[in-house]
């Protein structure tokens, strides 16, 4: 599983809004994680509790990028 983070982008969710609103003269950062199969969780009562955590994670990297602006 792959998560992915970025700043700079604002609320662009799809590419056409991307090109209205070109990231140019700013930064614009990203960061993955790649999650192997086996890291992942099979018991249905511990997945919602591990993708909050990964939730908390990537909202916590996009805290600390803002924050360096």
């Amino acid at each position: 599983m792959v998560f992915a983070a970025h700043t700079g982008l604002e609320l662009a969710a799809y590419p056409r809004e991307i090109w209205r609103d070109l990231p140019v003269n700013r930064t614009l950062r990203t960061q993955m994680w790649l999650v192997s199969r086996t890291d992942i969780p099979h018991a249905e009562d511990h997945i919602a509790a591990w993708l909050n955590e990964w939730w908390f994670r990537l909202d916590r990297w996009i805290g600390e990028r803002e924050e360096e602006e």
